[in-house]
């Protein structure tokens, strides 16, 4: 398994891949930065300190997890649909453990660019006086419970529906969930609809009272994502290649 790891990180860490990280990583930055509103009047900043800090807080955390669904989308279309060896490890190693070394990569990479942008807020927030509702503990667990299942998801829709389009499922059905929770909106008055998706789709909120969480138990999103892994190994072991 550890040599299959590496090898998929090989694969995925071309030329253009770093190129996109770079970029990624980069325009978080600045729009971090931007984010803190330094240019505001210094009384301004100090006498709503608060809300600045709680502005930045929602900003920061919600650009942090379209970014991610962003690398996801471009990282599962490199795994799972542009492989060029695929076929050559399924007759070496298995279709099982290659399907599942696949889920763990695409994982590991998602949560370590996370805690680099977890980082890189973290510091600006500090350096700028924007870190009074910042939790980086919250943040953290719920963005993991979140990505493990939106790689099982991924990874479900790309053995079900064998075209590129698959991946955007995942971005759209994001995309669905944060219209459909507004900011601020507190868990009574979310929209049952919202549940519903949530299941398919899991998205991290901030609530009224500044918390980052999952309107839904991580155990219920976990138990999505099993659903998702065991009906892609399923599917996985009945594939023609």
């Amino acid at each position: 398994m550890k040599n299959l790891l590496r090898w998929h990180l090989h694969y995925l860490f071309t030329r253009k891949t770093r190129v996109f990280l770079l970029v990624l990583c980069g325009l978080n930055l600045v729009v971090y930065v931007m984010m803190t509103r330094w240019y505001e009047p210094r009384h301004e900043r100090i006498i709503h300190a608060e809300m600045f800090a709680r502005d930045y807080a929602f900003e920061v955390f919600t650009f942090m997890k379209t970014s991610l669904v962003a690398l996801l989308t471009y990282l599962g279309l490199q795994l799972f649909h542009m492989s060029r060896y695929e076929v050559l490890l399924v007759q070496r190693v298995g279709r099982t453990r290659l399907f599942i070394s696949q889920c763990i990569a695409l994982f590991l990479v998602l949560w370590s660019v996370m805690l680099l942008l977890l980082l890189q807020a973290t510091a600006v927030a500090r350096w700028f006086h924007v870190d009074g509702f910042w939790s980086q503990d919250s943040m953290m667990g719920s963005l993991s419970v979140m990505f493990v299942q939106h790689v099982m998801l991924a990874a479900c829709l790309a053995v079900f529906i064998q075209h590129v389009l698959s991946q955007f499922i995942v971005w759209f059905g994001y995309l669905a969930t944060e219209v459909l929770v507004p900011y601020g909106v507190s868990q009574q008055a979310t929209p049952a609809i919202a549940y519903v998706l949530q299941m398919l789709v899991a998205n991290a909120h901030m609530l009224e009272d500044g918390r980052m969480t999952l309107l839904l138990k991580p155990r219920y999103v976990l138990l999505a994502a099993g659903v998702a892994m065991l009906a892609a190994m399923v599917r996985t072991l009945s594939r023609d290649y």
